[in-house]
């Protein structure tokens, strides 16, 4: 009976382990997915995406803008200018000393000086310049739009170090840099006008040709558009109209005059006493008297103008002119001459404001001249050499009648003149 009970529980142990790895056996079996005979659904699903929250992006920061001398005092920038050798640019280099993004501004106006030369021009900013900066970051040979200021002084180098002035331009020159028709201009016309404020020369004082007159017309319209006074600047005053013998007169000028060896030329000299400017006329009939005996006196026979800038002197004029004694010698450069305090009048006077007499030859210039002042007979004329001829000749018979038709053309009697009788 104990056997038995033994028996059958072995039996039951036994039993118990087959079902055990049986069940074992088959989770290993469905683990690996080999003996899942389920039909498969193949009906298309729709997979819905999961919801999300919104994505984040970090946006580039904002830049701070800054004024250059600003930024300059305020140590957020270091930087270093050189010169180009150019009156219109120069390089700026720029290192950031911020961790902001920075915009600096270049504002016109903004005056760099010589660091060390004193012969060397400051330069004044012309036109507005924009720099965007990075945290850190350097930018290096910015060109940047000048114009110079000291006109007599030298032009800065690659090699000149050029300053920030803490100062920067004000008055009528930011009156100027700030106009928008200044920007339209050209260079040319943007330094004359900044060396008209900051220097205020004399029309003749500005380096190599100086403006054109269109080009002080633009200046003046510039400054006017501006409300710039153009009274103060000399060479935007109108000029004052004076005759010559007047102005001497007066004692507005000095005036000088000598011979050149010509029949038909003389230089003059003149400086002004004036604080105005000058626009001098030396009119047909002004008579220049020499000193020496035995030469002849000189007539002007086309009007010249001069303009002369305050107390300015001006050397070797040539004046048109005739001589006035057929006898005696023409002047050279060594025979001084005197402005007469009477001009020529009467018949001469008619002959030199006939608009055909400047058409003519200066043969029969000067031959209609002398039929006026020494009256001669018809062979009593000097000769005139004309090309390379060496020997003069009097006028010949064509030439007779063109005196003559000047003559009736400016109502000037000939029967009164020998060699047109």
């Amino acid at each position: 009976m104990k056997k038995f009970a033994v028996g059958c529980a072995a039996a039951i142990g036994v039993f118990a382990v087959v079902i055990v790895g049986i069940a074992l056996a088959t989770t290993i079996f469905d683990f690996n997915g080999t003996t899942d005979t389920t039909p498969t659904d193949t009906t298309p699903t729709q997979t819905t995406p999961a919801e999300t929250g919104p994505v984040e992006t970090t946006e580039p920061a904002t830049p701070i803008e800054v004024e250059f001398v600003d930024a300059q005092s305020r140590g957020l920038i270091e930087y270093s200018a050189y010169g180009r050798a150019s009156l219109e640019q120069f390089q700026l280099n720029i290192t950031s000393e911020s961790d902001d993004t920075l915009e600096i501004v270049i504002l016109p106006g903004t005056i760099f000086d010589p660091q060390a030369a004193y012969y060397i021009q400051s330069l004044v900013v012309i036109t507005e310049k924009l720099v965007l900066l990075d945290p850190h970051e350097a930018v290096e040979s910015l060109n940047i739009d000048a114009g110079t200021i000291n006109m007599q002084l030298d032009t800065p180098g690659e090699d000149d170090s050029l300053v920030l002035s803490m100062t920067p331009a004000s008055g009528d020159l930011m009156l100027l840099l700030n106009l928008p028709d200044f920007q339209d201009f050209d260079f040319r016309i943007q330094q004359f006008a900044i060396w008209t404020l900051t220097d205020n020369p004399g029309l003749n004082e500005y380096p190599d040709t100086g403006p054109s007159d269109e080009e002080i017309d633009n200046i003046r319209s510039l400054f006017e558009i501006a409300g710039i006074p153009t009274e103060e600047y000399r060479v935007l005053q109108p000029p004052v109209y004076v005759e010559l013998i007047e102005a001497q007169s007066m004692g507005l000028i000095g005036v000088s005059a000598r011979g050149t060896g010509s029949i038909n030329r003389i230089q003059m000299s003149l400086t002004s006493n004036s604080d105005d400017v000058l626009e001098v006329a030396i009119l047909p009939g002004t008579i220049f008297i020499s000193s020496a005996a035995g030469v002849q006196s000189m007539v002007v026979v086309a009007e010249k103008l001069v303009l002369l800038d305050p107390y300015e002197a001006v050397e070797s004029v040539n004046i048109d002119a005739a001589c006035a004694n057929m006898e005696l010698d023409a002047p050279e450069e060594s025979n001084s001459l005197v402005l007469s305090t009477t001009p020529a009048s009467g018949d001469l006077v008619l002959l030199l404001n006939l608009p055909e007499f400047h058409d003519e030859t200066l043969r029969v210039q000067q031959f209609a001249v002398w039929t006026i002042t020494d009256n001669p007979g018809r062979g009593g004329y000097m000769g005139i050499a004309t090309g390379f001829a060496i020997f003069g000749t009097g006028p010949r018979d064509e030439e007779i009648e063109r005196i003559r038709v000047l003559f009736g053309k400016a109502g000037i009697s000939t029967d009164k003149y020998q060699a047109l009788l």
